[in-house]
């Protein structure tokens, strides 16, 4: 019965009936209605807690402000962590109150106590930087670890001169932000902002005010030109037809020919047929996407697998300043040996995440063999082999680490490194990093050796 009522459809002829009747009894319900009056003082309940909150923002960003840089001076000078958490919760209470306030910023125009609001918002926000910083810096001295801290401290990044300072002069550096010319003058320009935002706010909630009591006035003289524009409006759903049935289906038919998404636009019939027809192309789509990267993925580890890495190698051998590095699993087949093959997809797994940890995201990581994998390089050279070493080094640090864990889970890899300028011509990167990984692996594992041109000789020209 559903299915021959959808088949059926709806006769427009009784649609536009329908719309003309409904016109009417709008046209007659707003000649007794107050809508328009009821509207205008809903719109001064909201000014009013516009109003409010913003007072109650402002109030809250100049005893914070105060509050939290007292309780930085307290833990640059008993480090308590106390006093973190203390920021810590102070800064939640900011949120919450901006989260609470937030629909109302959404339904209010963009004001000058707005700007002004959000201006001192903004400095408030610098500051706060600044004091996360100088609360990093210090924290970096002391023995508590930094997982010990609140998410926002143990996230905040040092740069590169700020990580390089001794424990006293980032102790001293700490000092300093707090007491430097542009703390203060930002704390200066937040004072004024919020003195700004007090006295454009009393200016606007009166003129708003004043100008919502003269649209009480007018509403009761428009009401009549209300109801002949409710009328028109009746008379004007007879154009629906040509806009929500024949102009969609017009349009939608070039886009089933290019099989692009319909617009759902239209009546309920054209917009339940678009949605159908877009679930289906969408449905389409994901599923090719999703046999596309069954077949460049490996199913167990989730990287790129034989059949990609051979595309992205030709991709990289083009590359004048790319780098390969070749790892494999040191005695893989001990995990499957003796605990079992479940045992050894787990190494596999863990292998192939700390590997994605350390690594760029564009460097490309593919499982070409049972437990060996590699790591393609883009815009990579010689100069970056120490630390390229330090990475796999840190790799097999974290690998190897037995703290809490069982001897199952101790696994540890070995690799081998080469780069393009290293070659010469008619070598191939990858059998010059496998020869680097056979030297390793032939002095002990658990390492990462570079190419060397003077000592490694690859199978082929050994060979010949």
């Amino acid at each position: 019965m559903k299915k021959k009522l959808f088949s059926s459809g709806i006769r427009m002829n009784w649609f536009n009936v329908l719309l003309i009747v409904v016109g009417l009894l709008l046209a007659i319900a707003l000649v007794l209605s107050t809508g328009q009056i009821r509207s205008a003082f809903q719109t001064v309940f909201s000014v009013t807690d516009q109003y409010l909150a913003s007072q109650q923002t402002t109030g809250m960003l100049d005893s914070l402000s105060a509050s939290i840089l007292q309780e930085c001076l307290s833990f640059l000078g008993d480090g308590e962590p106390g006093h973190v958490f203390a920021i810590e919760g102070q800064r939640a209470a900011l949120n919450g109150q901006l989260a609470a306030t937030a629909h109302l910023r959404n339904r209010s125009e963009i004001t000058e106590a707005l700007q002004h609001q959000d201006a001192a918002l903004s400095a408030f926000w610098e500051l706060d930087q600044m004091e996360t910083r100088a609360l990093r810096l210090h924290a970096e001295t002391l023995r508590v670890p930094l997982q010990a801290y609140p998410a926002f401290l143990q996230e905040a990044k040092l740069s590169e001169a700020d990580a390089a300072l001794s424990p006293e002069e980032k102790r001293q550096a700490a000092r300093d932000l707090l007491s430097s010319e542009t703390f203060i003058s930002i704390q200066n320009r937040m004072s004024e902002e919020i003195n700004q935002n007090h006295q454009k706010l009393s200016q606007e909630a009166t003129a708003d005010f004043k100008r919502e009591e003269n649209l009480v006035q007018s509403v009761l003289k428009s009401q009549m030109l209300l109801i002949i524009f409710v009328i028109l409006l009746a008379v004007l759903a007879l154009l629906a037809n040509r806009f929500l049935m024949i102009h969609p289906i017009q349009e939608s038919i070039g886009v089933l020919d290019r099989r692009e998404p319909i617009p759902v636009k239209g009546s309920y019939e054209v917009r339940h047929m678009a949605e159908a027809y877009n679930a289906v192309l969408k449905d389409n789509v994901e599923k090719q996407e999703a046999l596309s990267y069954t077949a460049s993925h490996d199913a167990l580890t989730g990287v790129l697998n034989r059949a990609a890495f051979e595309s992205a190698y030709k991709a990289c051998s083009a590359d004048e300043h790319g780098g390969l590095i070749i790892v494999d699993v040191d005695r893989f087949k001990h995990f499957n040996d003796e605990f079992g093959h479940d045992v050894g997809d787990h190494v596999l797994v863990t292998v192939a995440q700390t590997i994605q940890a350390h690594f760029r995201e564009e460097d490309i990581l593919c499982r070409i063999g049972g437990d060996e994998f590699v790591i393609l390089m883009r815009n990579t050279g010689l100069s970056h082999a120490d630390v390229l070493h330090a990475k796999m080094d840190l790799i097999n640090a974290e690998l190897t680490d037995t703290s809490g864990k069982d001897r199952r889970s101790v696994i540890s890899i070995s690799a081998g490194m080469a780069f393009k300028e290293q070659l010469r011509e008619g070598q191939d990167l990858f059998k010059c990093a496998d020869t680097a990984l056979l030297r390793v692996k032939g002095h002990g594992k658990t390492a990462c050796g570079l190419y060397d041109p003077e000592i490694d000789i690859p199978q082929e020209e050994a060979n010949a």
